[in-house]
């Protein structure tokens, strides 16, 4: 969203609660006052339903007039009283209950007016200055949903969004299309698959794949790297073929492929280094943490669209490109020799030195893939390399030693790991809800995307049903890092568990919101309280396997009355969560980019939210439970379950959180797995693995 671009925040006033609430009951009365089963309306039952539609009428006229500037609404307003128009005298021809859905769909129609949000005039002009701006660019797809969570519309007033883009269909500004999506009509000056094609042909000519024919990287791991779709990097791949760079061969399971047909001297590692220091800066580099928060931070101003301001562009670029040939070097003499090993350090280096584009949003992007790149190569040196365990995984747990200081650093599995891999899941967060064929199932929102979630006996599944965006990830909690000191009965109790994963919660917001919800009330109530929450005000989703709902955005829930969040038992929390949308709007970008132990410092800044509050959240979303309150009653309850005969403190005795994480020491990777492996042990689905590794995976 661009900077000069703010959302407003619509509140229902009075007036329009007492017109809601009049509306509700004669809808209610209109519903007890319909008769269907005689060929022709009688004079009585016209009487009742125009009683009730005939109060009414005035204000849809009112609505009418108001809506001189956009065609679309007006016209919607003309055809609901026209079919809500006062009958002839007399008796009447027409079908009962086409006067009855008339004066229906006219009640609800005033009813939904009442609702807080911007009017469809007001949506109309929002996003034609979304697109001029450039934040809605040309060619793009944009979501209706994505659009109603920013102004803080609920579901039920998508009409005005729709009203909205037909009028500005009409003018020629975007196409409507399918499942609530809309296109910004008009030609970019260089579409994606043009910015892709440029750049494979930039790294294949500077010999980032080797100097013999050798073949390319996947089609998918290729649009991983670029941040781009796999129909854009096949097309980029198509045309590379007709210009005789590649030769495309379809290989096993029909995915495709791309053979370099053109050999190319290879450049040195060394070289490469030489040509960045040009670019390098001067000066100590960042440290590897503040490096993958910057890579975190490009690649969010891309996948959110939120384009940077060029000065904040060209520093981070600069920042990369400094950090790059320090990394390559230090790769290059650490890590084993793969041709894939080198790949990676050819594409960071031949990407850092490049000459960035004019455009803003291409330099956005190549920054972007650039991150992307940087990442790899920093988790190439022996410092941060993680173990080989699965093609998902982005980094390691294991405790490490940086500048005196030690570090958590936590491996991060997609839901596409290995089933034999996984074991167990911890289902502590009150999104998992039971399936009645077994395993459990839960709604999850990503930066971009909207996830259905499942773990059974087979192991974990994601649909991505909404948005395009990367996979939700897992935390392990691997019980050989448990600490030593802590009682032998506990750790036995653990070990059983195995190999535990947690879904780190891929949405701050929601993060927050379940922890808020958590104050105060006990575990159980907690859950149905935040299901409620969720299936009241925010997005709700049908699938097979169920109905699921995510937590409202942040404008949504500064929209809510009080009298709503009373009606879901919310009121205790009100004020909280309001705070909390009110400073997340200011500071997400910041918080999002910040370790567990920052997180929780910053997010004690919200008022109403304390230490307990800020550190469950940073532990959910981070996935680092080194911060989490290990005092909680809900590790002091499972602990004592596991291991009944330790002589545990009192449930008031505050000895029990120096006595927990002294077990741990200054160990943050035993603290984690500690706390963790509790929780799952309290609230766990378990799979089987399978016998065979080489089985097909979801």
């Amino acid at each position: 969203m661009p900077r000069d671009l703010t959302v407003t925040v619509y509140s229902p006033n009075e007036a329009s609660l007492d017109l809601a609430s009049r509306l509700r009951g004669d809808l209610g009365r209109l519903a007890r006052t319909s008769y269907f089963n005689a060929p022709v309306l009688s004079s009585s039952d016209r009487a009742k339903i125009e009683s009730i539609v005939a109060k009414w009428r005035p204000l849809a006229e009112k609505y009418r007039c108001d809506a001189r500037g956009s065609a679309a609404s007006r016209a919607r307003w003309e055809a609901l009283l026209d079919a809500a128009r006062e009958p002839e005298p007399g008796p009447v021809s027409t079908d009962p209950l086409t006067v009855y859905s008339g004066a229906q769909e006219l009640l609800r129609a005033l009813h939904e007016a009442q609702r807080p949000g911007p009017t469809v005039q007001q949506l109309s002009q929002r996003i034609r200055l979304s697109i001029t701006s450039g934040t809605y660019p040309p060619g793009s797809v944009q979501n209706v949903r994505d659009l109603a969570r920013e102004v803080g519309l609920m579901d039920k007033s998508f009409i005005r969004i729709e009203l909205a883009l037909r009028d500005l269909e009409a003018k020629g500004q975007v196409t409507l299309e399918a499942r609530k999506r809309f296109r910004v009509n008009g030609t970019e000056t260089a579409d994606r698959v043009t910015y892709v094609t440029a750049l494979l042909r930039e790294l294949i000519d500077g010999g980032a794949f080797g100097g013999t024919p050798t073949r390319l990287p996947s089609t998918s791991d290729l649009a991983r790297s670029l941040i781009a779709t796999y129909t854009e990097v096949r097309q980029a791949l198509d045309k590379l073929a007709e210009d005789g760079l590649v030769a495309l061969v379809v290989a096993r399971r029909r995915a495709l492929r791309a053979d370099l047909l053109v050999a190319k001297s290879p450049p040195a590692i060394s070289d490469l280094a030489a040509q960045l220091r040009a670019h390098a800066g001067a000066g100590t580099g960042p440290t590897n943490e503040d490096v993958r928060n910057i890579c975190r931070r490009v690649r969010n101003w891309w996948r959110m669209r939120s384009t940077p301001t060029k000065d904040e562009l060209d520093h981070a670029v600069a920042t990369l490109r400094s950090v790059t040939e320090r990394l390559v070097q230090r790769a290059a003499a650490t890590c084993p020799d793969g041709p894939y090993d080198i790949a990676h350090m050819r594409w960071a280096a031949i990407l850092a030195s490049s000459t960035p584009p004019d455009d803003l949003s291409a330099q956005a992007w190549r920054a972007a893939c650039l991150s992307v790149a940087v990442l790899r190569v920093l988790n190439l040196t022996k410092q941060d390399s993680p173990p080989q365990i699965d093609e998902g995984t982005e980094d390691a747990l294991v405790a490490c030693r940086a500048g005196g200081r030690e570090r958590l650093l936590l491996t991060r599995t997609t839901l596409k790991t290995r089933r034999h891999h996984m074991s167990t899941l911890t289902t502590d967060h009150p999104a998992w809800a039971t399936q009645k064929e077994g395993g459990v199932a839960r709604a999850a929102r990503t930066a971009t995307g909207l996830w259905i979630l499942s773990h059974d006996q087979r192991g974990p599944h994601a649909e991505c049903v909404e948005g395009a965006d990367s996979e939700p990830v897992l935390v392990p909690a691997d019980p050989a890092n448990l600490p030593s000191a802590a009682p032998a009965a506990l750790r036995d109790g653990l070990t059983g568990l195995g190999t535990t994963h947690r879904l780190a919660n891929p949405w701050l917001w929601d993060a927050i919101t379940t922890a808020i919800l958590r104050q105060v009330v006990r575990a159980g109530q907690a859950r149905k309280l935040y299901r409620a929450w969720c299936f009241a005000y925010g997005t709700t989703i049908d699938r097979p396997q169920g109905t699921f709902s995510v937590a409202p955005a942040p404008a949504q829930v500064l929209a809510l009355s009080e009298q709503q969040f009373q009606a879901v038992g919310a009121k205790f929390h009100r004020t909280a969560l309001q705070a909390a949308a009110e400073q997340y709007g200011r500071h997400h970008g910041e918080w999002e980019a910040l370790d567990a132990p920052s997180l929780a410092t910053a997010l004690t800044g919200i008022p109403r939210i304390g230490p307990w509050t800020a550190a469950t959240a940073a532990a959910d979303y981070t996935g680092d439970f080194s911060v989490y309150p290990h005092d909680d009653l809900a590790v002091r309850t499972w602990a004592e379950r596991i291991a009944p005969a330790y002589p545990w403190p009192g449930k008031k005795d505050k000895s029990f959180l120096p006595l927990w994480t002294g077990w741990a020491g200054t160990d943050r990777t035993a603290l984690h797995t500690l706390t963790l492996s509790t929780l799952t042990w309290g609230s766990h689905d378990r799979s089987e693995p399978e016998d065979d590794p080489c089985s097909s995976y979801d």
